[in-house]
This record gives structure tokens, C-alpha cells and sequence, in this order.
């Protein structure tokens, strides 16, 4: 009864959001983070410490508590703009969206051994699924069920009409390894290892970091493009793509996949010092 209310709800919602104009929806998002950066007290506590041990010895606590106030911003929109998916095409995508080294993914999928389109949990998450599904190549989501079916089988259709390849957790390790092999480009992130995770310097305390794409990249030679995204006003969103990363190889497997670990890590470290609010700083 959950996942049927929800599907309801998410299908009415985004009906009435879609006929607003996407400037004064995300407006009403802002307003919407604002009341829970002032009634989520449990979270709140554990975005501003994150931030605080990130970047105390950098940033005041009136910094800390602005960064703090303009993720529950970000935020928010992010969500809303989730309702925007079926809204999403070219002319969307050249009015809202600046890319950042946009000639780095040619780079890549030029050496021909498939590509890594590397992330950590920032930004605008199902948008940025939706733009790199529309820039003229093959794009591979590798996805995972919320556990309620109803709903997430609303939101694959979203991302199936607008060109993404969906690649289940069941399935992931063999239509990985052909997307690759077909030179095609996946998407992946890198924080929130959990158990399975290695764990590396982050943000000046030891956390654990998936490392999927440093295996794949080391054993079948794809090539990793770190992204990041950033939020710069309302639904104006700007892309930013490194420089194509080759793993580094050695004759001990297990210490390749930590220093190259470590190498993205400072990469993403750079990223989210620049651009604080966009991270999902809501976990411990």
C-alpha cells in the first residue's frame, strides 16, 4: 500500500510541478530546504559536523552553518528536479546546463577501451544521469532497487525514455565488463563503501571508499573520467569533467587499488573543497 500511495503521489506531484515554470519550482524547493535545515534537527547536526571536521581549520562556524543552510537548499531542489526528468532534452540541457571539459569524455572513449564516468554523491544526481545519456554516446546507469517496486519502476522509465541504459545489481558484473569491452561509458560512484570498501584519507578522517571502478579500470583498461556537479542558481547547473585518469600499475594487485583509490579521492577532495554545498554531507 506504501509503494502504490507513493506511486500516486510522485505521479500527481510531478504532473502539477511540470506545469509550473522551472524557475519558480525550484524558488518553492529553496523554501522547502529552508524549513528543514530549521526542523531537521538529527540530520542538521550530522551535516554540520561533517562540514565542521572537513574544513575547520579553514572556515569559521558562521561559514560552517552557510555551507550547512544552502545544502539543505540544494537539496531540496535536487529532489524536485527529479519531476523534471521527462522535461529534459537539448533544448533544456543548453539552457540550464554548462559543461566543463566536455572534450575529456572524447578523450576517453578514444583510446577505445571504454569509459568510467566516476562520481561521489553530490549535486543534482538524477539530472546529470539524464545529460550524459543525451551527449552522443552510449551511456550505462548501474542502478538499485528502493524497494518499492511501483515507484522504482516509474523512475527507470523515466531514465529508459531519456536514452539511459539501466544495469541491474543483479547483473552488474557481466553487462559491465561488454559495456566496457563495446567502448561504451558507465556511470559509477566512489564514496559510501560500506564493508567492502577501502579505506582512505577523506577529508581529513579515514573513510571507506568503493573501489568497483579501480578494479574494472586495472583489470580491463578503461579508462576513469572523474565528474562533479554543482548547482550555481536555481536550475542552473554546471558539469564539471577531469582529465581522463589511467590507473597506474604495479606488481602488487592490492596495492594498485589502494594508491589509485587514493589518487581519485584527493581529486574529489579538490571538487568538494571548491564546491561544499553540493556534497551529501547527511551520513556519518
Amino acid at each position: 500500500m506504501l509503494d502504490y500511495l507513493s506511486y500516486i503521489i510522485f505521479r500527481i506531484s510531478g504532473f502539477i510541478i511540470r506545469l509550473l515554470p522551472v524557475e519558480f519550482s525550484l524558488f518553492f524547493a529553496r523554501r522547502i530546504g529552508e524549513l528543514f535545515y530549521l526542523f531537521d534537527f538529527k540530520h542538521r547536526s550530522v551535516v554540520f559536523a561533517n562540514i565542521r571536521l572537513a574544513f575547520a581549520d579553514e572556515k569559521s562556524c558562521s561559514q560552517i552553518k552557510n555551507i550547512t543552510k544552502q545544502f539543505y537548499r540544494n537539496l531540496a531542489q535536487n529532489f524536485i528536479e527529479i519531476f523534471f526528468i521527462p522535461l529534459v532534452d537539448s533544448r533544456y540541457i543548453s539552457k540550464y546546463v554548462k559543461i566543463e571539459g566536455r572534450d575529456n569524455i572524447k578523450k576517453a572513449l578514444d583510446k577505445g577501451r571504454g569509459v568510467i564516468l566516476l562520481g561521489v554523491h553530490a549535486g543534482s544526481w538524477e539530472i546529470s544521469n539524464v545529460l550524459f545519456a543525451n551527449m552522443g554516446f552510449t551511456f550505462n546507469l548501474l542502478v538499485r532497487a528502493q524497494g518499492m517496486p511501483k515507484l522504482n519502476s516509474l523512475l527507470d522509465s523515466y531514465r529508459r525514455n531519456k536514452g539511459c541504459k539501466l544495469i541491474r545489481r543483479q547483473n552488474e558484473v557481466r553487462e559491465l565488463i561488454e559495456a566496457l569491452k563495446n567502448n561504451q561509458a558507465v556511470g559509477m560512484t566512489m564514496d559510501q563503501g560500506g564493508k567492502s570498501g577501502e579505506q582512505v584519507k577523506f577529508l581529513g578522517k579515514f573513510a571507506s571508499m568503493a573501489t568497483g571502478a579501480v578494479k574494472l579500470a586495472l583489470k580491463y583498461g578503461a579508462v576513469i573520467v572523474p565528474g562533479y556537479y554543482t548547482r550555481e542558481k536555481g536550475p542552473y547547473i554546471k558539469v564539471i569533467l577531469g582529465e581522463p585518469f589511467e590507473v597506474k600499475k604495479s606488481s602488487v594487485s592490492q596495492d594498485d587499488i589502494v594508491s589509485n583509490t587514493r589518487d581519485l579521492t584527493k581529486i574529489f577532495e579538490e571538487f568538494i573543497e571548491k564546491y561544499p554545498q553540493d556534497y551529501f554531507w547527511r551520513y556519518k
